[in-house]
């Protein structure tokens, strides 16, 4: 979180008692923040939430479950989307939420205290820049950005408007991975000199489409990232007259619409993701750097990866791996294989292992387990 030591305020803990889910508690410690020292403990904080589609929906659904907090606005450059959000909003929460297609438009509402963004990667720097500068605090997916530089201005904006920028990576909040880390600092398995990540994800392949709508229905589409919305594919001549292209482009070069380069496989073109190393990765990452306790930056950084076994559009490797040394020796590595793999003995396809001078542990989810011996 960048954010002022002393920002931190009576509603730090808002909901402290009942963090069930490890996004809603990840919301709880943002909200707790919006509007600090200036606004009375119960009063109402209004939020609205940018891109709904995927991630999004767990963002409405954490933050309207949270007492004071509204969500007033949805945001999205596909129209398509809003019916089904507003309903679940209402049938959940007793309310309906505001749509808006474009994200300035937003911005220029007063009332609004707070966003929180899960809009592809490539917008993630310029809609963190543009809401501080309107005055709203940012809750932001991971990763922050797509380049070092990009990090730099939003810290930048966050700190020239003093509001307070969240990056989503909830498993900070999960309470058996707190204790695993707990666990590590006051030396459970000695001292560490490696960590490791694993994202074993074996994924089906896009395959390849031309550019522009269909004008048929394409038939069985590949398996991650277009279930139906209703009755209509999103590649759908219909479905793409209620989508502005343009602005979901935003700030990425102009390139004519293509349904791998469009609703989550967006992820594998390197205009707008950066692969599984941006996409799942992240989340273990920051829990190797945590557990390490590592405030340094690594000395060196080495990676490499390429697309084995299929053919497809996709851009970013589905097998990567990179290792990161820092100054004292220390160890972290991190792994992708989007291909079919096995788990190499152990029972973890997605999760860390700390290796230390008395032990090892792994953490696989909510859970995490110690080696001795």
């Amino acid at each position: 979180m960048f954010q002022k030591k002393n920002e931190i305020s009576r509603r730090q803990f808002l909901a402290e008692g009942s963090k069930a889910a490890a996004g809603l508690a990840a919301a709880q410690v943002f909200i707790s923040t919006a509007k600090a020292q200036t606004t009375s403990p119960n009063e109402q904080i209004n939020i609205a939430v940018v891109g709904i589609r995927n991630q999004g929906g767990y963002h409405i659904e954490c933050l309207a479950g949270i007492p004071n907090v509204r969500v007033k606005t949805l945001v999205d450059i596909d129209e398509n989307l809003f019916e089904g959000r507003i309903k679940e909003v209402e049938e959940k929460h007793g309310y309906r939420p505001g749509v808006e297609t474009d994200i300035r438009r937003m911005l220029e509402d007063k009332d609004i205290d707070a966003v929180s963004i899960a809009v592809p990667n490539h917008w993630h720097a310029l809609a963190t820049i543009w809401a501080c500068q309107a005055g709203k605090h940012v809750y932001i997916e991971k990763p922050a950005s797509g380049t070092v530089w990009e990090a730099g201005q939003m810290i930048a904006a966050a700190r020239k408007y003093d509001r307070i920028v969240q990056v989503g990576l909830q498993n900070r909040s999960i309470n058996n991975v707190r204790a695993a880390v707990k666990f590590l600092h006051e030396g459970g398995i000695g001292d560490v000199y490696m960590a490791r990540t694993v994202c074993l994800k074996a994924r089906d392949p896009i395959g390849a489409y031309p550019d522009g709508p269909s004008t048929e229905d394409p038939g069985d589409w590949p398996l991650y990232g277009y279930p139906r919305e209703g009755k209509v594919r999103p590649c759908s001549v219909d479905y793409l007259k209620k989508v502005n292209y343009d602005a979901w482009l935003g700030p990425a070069p102009k390139r004519p619409y293509n349904r791998n380069r469009f609703h989550y496989n967006w992820h594998w073109n390197w205009d707008y993701g950066n692969g599984e190393i941006g996409n799942t990765a992240p989340h273990n990452i920051d829990i190797a750097v945590w557990g390490l306790g590592r405030k340094d930056l690594p000395r060196e950084i080495y990676s490499e990866g390429g697309y084995f076994a299929f053919e497809s559009a996709q851009q970013t490797p589905n097998t990567q791996i990179a290792v990161f040394q820092y100054a004292d020796g220390v160890i972290l590595q991190s792994e992708c294989r989007g291909v079919y793999a096995n788990r190499e003995g152990h029972d973890v396809a997605i999760g860390n292992f700390f290796y230390g001078s008395k032990g090892w542990l792994q953490i696989n989810g909510s859970n995490w387990r110690s080696f001795f011996g």
